[in-house]
């Protein structure tokens, strides 16, 4: 085993402590602060409610989470492409190429960070789908519906 993939196991293992303590700490809030004070007050359905409201705003968070983590990683092996960087650079140095050949580029660039980015769309829509389900339900469960 190299120096790296030792570096990159303790990595890890602090980013995925740090996300349970973040996680962690999301639940223990929600618990006591939202949960047992409607449950001390006997509204029973009430807390149904906002415990699955509760329950799809994050599985929307971790939609859009997952969009991101698309849209990043398509987005980075784009710029590692070597077609794409021959485009962007036309662009870039576009007074010293003719015209047609930096609307071509630019073409290029758009079709190839529209193909690249396309992916995440539909992650990113279903989140806010369920965003938009889990506030229809704490409303609900709010009496304000």
């Amino acid at each position: 085993m190299n120096k790296s993939s030792g570096g990159s196991r303790i990595a890890r293992i602090i980013l995925l402590l740090g996300a349970l303590a973040c996680i962690g700490s999301i639940l223990w809030s929600f618990w006591v602060e939202t949960l047992m004070p409607i449950l001390q007050r006997g509204e029973y359905i009430a807390a149904g409610l906002t415990a699955t409201a509760f329950l799809l705003f994050m599985i929307g968070a971790g939609c859009m989470v997952y969009s991101a983590y698309i849209f990043l990683r398509n987005t980075y092996r784009l710029f590692r492409d070597a077609t794409f960087q021959q485009s962007v650079h036309i662009v870039q140095n576009r007074k010293n190429c003719p015209p047609d050949r930096v609307r071509q580029a630019r073409k290029e660039n758009l079709r190839a960070l529209w193909l690249a980015w396309r992916p995440a769309l539909p992650w990113m829509v279903l989140g806010w789908l369920i965003f938009a389900i889990g506030g229809v339900v704490i409303h609900l469960a709010e009496g304000k519906l």
